[in-house]
């Protein structure tokens, strides 16, 4: 790469991640539920729950809310130190340093 190619290297990499990538990992997952589910169903969820809902069903949720998490769990062997730790990784800087470091890895 160099400065002359810069932008167009800048702009291909923009397009493969905003655009292509998550394209292909849409089509695996339809791949995947048409493997699983027949169109009969596929259909009736469809007509059953709005596209945010199915984003919701299939990707969970942006913001977690945390104090219903927390009453749902069960802990076993942790410590104060490791419940506070989940607690800050948890919230939304805490997934945002994770999501992070998991593009960096």
């Amino acid at each position: 790469m160099t400065a002359a190619n810069l932008e167009g290297y800048i702009a291909l990499l923009a397009r493969y991640k905003l655009v292509d990538g998550p394209a292909h990992a849409a089509g695996a997952l339809a791949r995947g539920l048409r493997g699983v589910l027949t169109a009969g169903t596929l259909d009736t969820l469809g007509r059953c729950f709005d596209p945010a809902e199915l984003n919701a069903l299939v990707a969970g949720l942006a913001e977690l809310e945390l104090p219903a998490w927390q009453a749902a769990t069960r802990y076993e062997g942790c410590t104060p130190a490791t419940l506070q730790a989940s607690t800050r990784l948890l919230t939304t800087p805490g997934r945002q340093v994770l999501r992070r470091a998991i593009a960096e890895a």
